[in-house]
């Protein structure tokens, strides 16, 4: 198919793909098989120019063996080539020939005209008698009345306000306005309570300023300062009012349902390993508050070591500094040196320059005759052959300017005589038959109609069945929410009583052991008490017996 297109490109289109690849297949594997008679049916039901250009290619057989032949020889073998698809083609030229001459005779209007009756072959056509169309004359242009343009003047009568002042009055109620207005100022800056002026003093408070900023700065760099006394929880005397909604309660039934599955768990291990997790969890406290310690002395280790690092830091910048100072000594002596060597270079390329100077003198005497010379050789020959190939472009172009002029004559042909045969086709429409292309999803008015009425009542069904689902799914949601309420508010119930008797446990727990500290408190001061009674009995009967 691709030598096909690049062939015949000026006849075909890209669009009839499909239908000269069906064609090829029918030629070049089942013609044999066919029949040319069976084969012919189906170039029959094409249009003419289409299997015009399809037999002119295929039914060339020196044309197929000098360059598809090649392509096909990929794939099959050489004695299946010629005999298997060649043969049959070139044993059919004869009649695809023949096939040919009669399609582009009916496409050309020929077979119209040899099919006509003679009545009409006789005839004349009339002439078109031209007819003057009804034209009216126009009617003259109206010219319009020129307007009258006024020369009169009228002038307005006088304000009445005039009459009611003068010019004197206008002048004393200026003045007056202007007195108040400077008293009224005045008083607004005189008896200014916000921001009183005082213009007769001049102060300075760049010095505040500055002390005022540093004093910020110093505050900010205490950082060992004790914080003051903490500021006294206000509890709030009245209870919050919230409203709980589905996700509230969901949140909460999650969160029990996870301590219940943690309990569930310890319970489990309790009965499986026969052990409480209690000595787990202290031993898992005294582990976080060693792992405390250790970080604390982590810190500390680490703030001794930058101590040590920025010494050492200190010590090699001391050191960088006096590395640097012999490396910038060493670049400047080899500075220096390169300097050197810079001058004897730049003196090298001045000698080689003045040699050079010398040679181009000695050649320009010689070098332009020649490359004129040469130049001219080479124009000429550029001459003479782009002079060959404009005389073989021009003769090419005019051979496809010919060849151009007269495929539009054989189409203006074409289509004249397409024109001219105009047949008269008669459709009846039968809504029980289909189009009858062979389509997948073909099929008549009829079944259309009945189609769509089953597929209304599908959806239908379909759509009752949702809502039906729907409703069930929304009723199984609000019964697992009124239950997970009311599982929430039995387990509120419940911490409520358990807290409530913890409290009471823990404060009877606090009184006890104040009771139990106070009565210790009591039998070690009758203790001493005693100690310091026997004492003084001692240190008493040591003196009488002295």
């Amino acid at each position: 198919m691709s030598h096909f297109y690049n062939d015949m490109a000026a006849s075909v289109l890209r669009a009839d793909y499909t239908l000269y690849l069906i064609l090829a297949y029918l030629t070049i594997f089942r013609l044999e098989e066919l029949s040319f008679t069976e084969y012919r049916k189906f170039l029959d039901s094409q249009e003419p120019d289409k299997v015009n250009a399809f037999l002119l290619y295929t039914f060339d057989v020196p044309r197929l063996a000098n360059s598809v032949k090649w392509d096909w020889l990929k794939i099959f073998d050489l004695e299946y080539v010629e005999d298997h698809m060649l043969r049959p083609i070139s044993e059919s030229a004869v009649n695809a020939e023949s096939l040919r001459l009669e399609i582009l005779s009916k496409a050309s209007g020929l077979a119209a005209e040899k099919d006509a009756p003679a009545e009409m072959a006789g005839a004349k056509r009339q002439l078109t008698i031209p007819v003057s169309p009804r034209l009216t004359r126009p009617a003259p242009r109206i010219v319009p009345a020129p307007d009258k343009i006024s020369q009169e003047v009228k002038a307005t009568e006088m304000p009445r306000y005039l009459d009611r002042t003068n010019v004197e009055q206008i002048i004393l109620e200026k003045e007056a306005r202007r007195a108040a207005e400077l008293e009224k100022t005045l008083k607004k800056y005189s008896e200014s309570k916000v921001q009183p002026f005082e213009l007769h003093e001049t102060r300075n408070t760049i010095d505040k300023a500055r002390l005022a900023a540093e004093q910020k700065l110093a505050a900010e760099l205490l950082f060992d300062s004790k914080p003051g006394p903490a500021v006294p929880l206000r509890l709030p005397t009245k209870k919050a009012e919230f409203r709980m909604n589905t996700a509230a309660y969901l949140r909460e039934d999650a969160l029990y349902t996870k301590k219940q599955a943690e309990e569930a768990k310890l319970i489990e291990a309790y009965e499986s390993e026969l052990r409480d997790s209690t000595q787990f969890y202290q031993w898992q406290i005294s582990m976080k508050e060693q792992d405390v310690k250790d970080r604390l002395e982590q810190v500390e280790r680490v703030r001794s070591l930058a101590k040590l690092s920025a010494a050492e830091a200190q010590a090699a910048m001391e050191q960088q500094r006096q590395d640097n100072a012999s490396v910038a000594e060493r670049i400047k002596i080899e500075s220096e040196e390169m300097q050197k060597q810079l001058q004897y270079e730049t003196e090298m390329q001045r000698v080689m320059n003045q040699e050079l100077v010398h040679e181009m003198i000695q050649v320009r005497e010689h070098a332009p005759r020649e490359a004129q010379a040469r130049m001219f050789e080479q124009r000429k020959e550029r001459r003479s052959a782009v002079h060959d190939e404009m005389t073989a472009l021009l003769a090419e172009r005019e051979a496809e300017a010919e060849r151009e002029h007269e495929e539009r004559l054989e189409r203006a042909k074409q289509l004249k005589a397409l024109n001219e045969v105009h047949p008269v086709p008669v459709k009846v429409f039968d809504p029980t038959e289909s189009i009858g292309l062979g389509l997948l999803g073909e099929m008549s008015l009829v079944e259309m109609k009945e189609r769509l009425a089953i597929n209304k009542v599908r959806e239908s069904e379909v759509e009752n069945s949702r809502r039906s689902d729907i409703l069930t799914s929304k009723q199984k949601h609000n019964l697992n929410l009124r239950k997970r309420i009311e599982n929430i508010e039995r387990i509120r119930a419940a911490a409520s009583h358990a807290n409530k008797a913890a409290r009471e446990k823990k404060v009877s727990k606090q009184l006890a052991e104040e009771q139990q500290r106070e009565q210790e408190h009591n039998v070690a001061n009758l203790r001493l008490l005693g100690e310091l009674e026997a004492q003084r009995d001692a240190e008493a009967s040591v003196n009488v017996d002295s």
